[in-house]
């Protein structure tokens, strides 16, 4: 083979390769709050206030308890939880149901601040297994 065609092929799947992952976010993400491998500098959810609210509910009533995340999670935790993705903050509720015993759900709610003004709110309900 031609060496100028080897590096020509070389050279087009390397560039190829750069451009696919980080817009495969954008065409192939079911999950449009999860940033992983995207250009977060094109990106208004990484520019948005963010706000996470966890609470507990014990296997006796049906009564909400809110959970202090520093009482479980180190500082840096805590920041990366308020940043979310979903399937982290779903991780963290069974963790969250590991550590609080009394629990038979954890629910958290993630409230997303906008600069357009526009908020939103996910919110998901984990069943602890325990």
């Amino acid at each position: 083979m031609n060496a100028h065609l080897v590096i020509s092929f070389c050279l087009f799947t390397y560039i190829s390769i750069q451009i696919f992952i980080p817009l495969s976010y954008y065409l192939y993400e079911k999950d449009r709050m999860n940033e992983n491998l995207s250009w977060r500098m094109f990106s208004s959810l990484q520019m948005a206030g963010k706000d996470l609210e966890m609470f507990s509910f014990p296997k006796q009533s049906n009564a909400s308890i809110p959970v202090q995340l520093s009482d479980h999670f180190n500082a840096l935790w805590v920041r990366q939880l308020t940043r979310g993705p979903k399937w982290i903050l779903r991780k963290a509720s069974l963790f969250l149901c590991d550590r609080i015993r009394s629990a038979k759900k954890i629910e958290y709610r993630w409230y997303i601040h906008e600069w357009g003004g526009a908020n939103s709110e996910v919110h998901e309900t984990v069943v602890c297994a325990n």
